[in-house]
């Protein structure tokens, strides 16, 4: 209570943060100058399962959300975890699918050979 008393009296003085934080030596009971631990919710996935979702869709660059999960549910986790959190587990890694190309028929195709063929022809002496 006595150290709560200071630190209000020496911020009504109008010393700065840092000064009264010397005063005071906050940083020697800490030991450190980083912050505590926090609680908090827990993450749903672990690093491991994290890494294994990077890992799944790296190897396979066309799975979906849902089939993340599916094959996290597959390796034995016993609670099930959303697809979102599988998409921003794997953030960056998103299912990818092949372009649709152009649907061009065999006659036309065909047709462009022989007409390449003649031109490489015209050309040779």
């Amino acid at each position: 209570m006595e150290e709560r008393q200071t630190i209000i009296t020496l911020k009504n003085v109008s010393l700065s943060y840092r000064k009264i934080a010397k005063t005071v030596k906050v940083s020697v009971k800490t030991g450190e100058n980083s912050d505590r631990k926090r609680s908090g919710r827990p993450k749903a996935t672990t690093e491991l399962e994290n890494t294994f979702l990077r890992v799944n869709s790296l190897c396979d660059r066309r799975l979906t959300g849902q089939q993340l999960q599916a094959q996290l549910k597959l390796c034995g986790r016993s609670n099930q975890v959303s697809v979102s959190t599988m998409k921003r587990r794997a953030a960056g890694l998103t299912g990818r699918a092949a372009a649709r190309k152009p649907l061009v028929p065999q006659v036309a195709t065909l047709i462009s050979q022989r007409f390449r063929i003649h031109f490489v022809y015209k050309l040779i002496p």
